[in-house]
């Protein structure tokens, strides 16, 4: 009994406990994309969502990612 409650234990902790968000972005041709962010809290996912913005000086320019939920 002490090792099956060890090993259901070990199983629930090592499954990823990622939380889906979604990441809104600007495209520089004037429309709007969302794409899913997977990470394991909403700090993790802001950064991962700004991470998709192009340099200022870059011709498509994507813009503006943001968390949108």
């Amino acid at each position: 009994m002490k090792y099956a409650f060890i090993a259901s234990l070990f199983l629930t902790l090592s499954t990823s406990c990622n939380k889906t968000y979604t990441c809104t972005c600007e495209s520089g041709w004037g429309g709007e994309y969302t794409l899913e962010v997977k990470k394991p809290n909403r700090a993790f996912a802001k950064r991962k969502c700004a991470s998709y913005n192009d340099p200022v000086n870059a011709n498509d320019g994507t813009q503006n990612c943001r968390l949108t939920n």
